[in-house]
């Protein structure tokens, strides 16, 4: 029978490891829809207007502010974090806002840490012309992951898994007279030992990438 302080040795290893260590997902933020959504044309002013992300955002370091076609910003200039969605970013705007052209302006911290921006225009009444005769084009951009991000990425994955697998295999697997031979504690620590500075070197190299990126 598996010994029960083992286990709760492991997990308690585990989970310290994953919190410890940063992990990185594969790309930044993306929209999933927004309202008003890119060119939308409304009879009426909205109360408010939000973006909703297909991945947590950070509640620091983000932006959502509405300009009309003038120029002259219209929102409450309240924009912040949905405090029951953090994948909403949202802001209330000002009341009876008149028929025209208006644009979103925000900019948004991924749960990753990449910075994201970008515009959505819309319309307020059917009637209403953008005075230069060109639509306001949407857009969105942010940082896309290189080959360095990528295989700081892989380091910390392997290393990570590495670490995890040689405790899994160690406190669960081997057989209690195999743990306390010399030659296999000493391969198991040269393991453990690896992972952690693989790991380390690969957080410390990552930092000036991670400084660029923001």
């Amino acid at each position: 029978m598996i010994n029960n302080k083992k286990i709760n040795l492991l997990i308690s290893l585990i989970c310290l490891t994953l919190f410890l260590f940063p992990t990185f997902t594969s790309a930044h933020a993306y929209i999933v829809k927004s309202n008003p959504s890119d060119n939308e044309i409304l009879k009426q002013s909205p109360k408010k207007i939000f973006i909703q992300f297909d991945e947590t955002i950070q509640s620091v370091n983000n932006s959502i502010q509405v300009y009309n076609d003038k120029g002259k910003r219209v929102d409450q200039k309240n924009g912040h974090v949905n405090a029951k969605n953090s994948t909403i970013l949202e802001c209330g705007l000002n009341s009876k806002l008149p028929n025209g052209t208006y644009r979103i302006q925000w900019k948004a911290v991924s749960n990753d840490g990449h910075p994201v921006q970008g515009v959505i225009p819309f319309q307020i009444g059917s009637d209403s012309a953008v005075q230069d005769g060109t639509a306001i084009e949407a857009k969105s951009e942010g940082y896309t992951p290189q080959s360095d991000l990528i295989i700081i990425r892989w380091l910390q994955y392997f290393s990570n898994a590495s670490y995890i697998g040689a405790l899994f295999f160690l406190l669960l697997i081997l057989q209690k007279d195999l743990v306390q031979n010399g030659y296999v504690k000493k391969a198991f620590k040269k393991i453990l030992n690896y992972s952690l500075l693989l790991l380390f070197l690969s957080i410390i190299v990552s930092l000036p990438l991670m400084a660029s990126i923001e």
